[in-house]
């Protein structure tokens, strides 16, 4: 068989599971949502403007299969796709996924948003924290000063009499 023949075989069993797997996809969209659709109309992605059906896509490792088209898919992806329809993913109204991507969004913002309040919490909590250490810090430095000084005092009142014990002794 020469490389020419195998590449005519390949492309004939390429286009002959891409015919399967629109029939297929045409089939769940009617089942799921009552919307015919024409195998050959059949698109993982649809066009924005005219979209009736969606895809709601379940397991992480079929999502890159919906960006890219049917048509340029291998054999393997369509009978990925055709045995994972129903359970991996399903079809939905064009609708509803914009309000699933919206749930989803708000969700994530949720969590987001219960995580950086945690956050602050925290940080608020610590900053109280330093705060008190930072206010008894100053106030042990203010008596210190207090003693400090009173110590200053003290020396000089002891420095005058001793002065004046020198000139009382010097004058005897």
């Amino acid at each position: 068989m020469t490389d020419d023949s195998r590449e005519t075989v390949g492309n004939e069993k390429r286009a002959m599971w891409r015919k399967i797997c629109r029939k297929r996809l045409a089939e769940h969209i009617f089942e799921t949502l009552r919307i015919r659709v024409k195998p050959s109309d059949v698109r993982l992605k649809p066009p924005e403007g005219d979209r009736i059906y969606a895809w709601k896509v379940q397991s992480l490792y079929l999502r890159p299969l919906f960006k890219k088209h049917l048509s340029k898919h291998s054999v393997g992806a369509y009978m990925q796709l055709c045995e994972e329809i129903g359970s991996g993913f399903y079809a939905i109204f064009a609708e509803h996924q914009e309000s699933n991507l919206t749930h989803d969004l708000i969700s994530r913002l949720q969590d987001d948003n219960s995580k950086m309040l945690e956050r602050i919490q925290l940080a608020e909590e610590r900053y109280l924290q330093q705060s008190r250490i930072v206010s008894n810090a100053i106030i042990k430095i203010q008596e210190q000063e207090s003693i400090i000084q009173e110590a200053q005092e003290k020396i000089q009142l002891q420095e005058a009499q001793i002065m004046q014990w020198i000139i009382y002794s010097e004058s005897l």
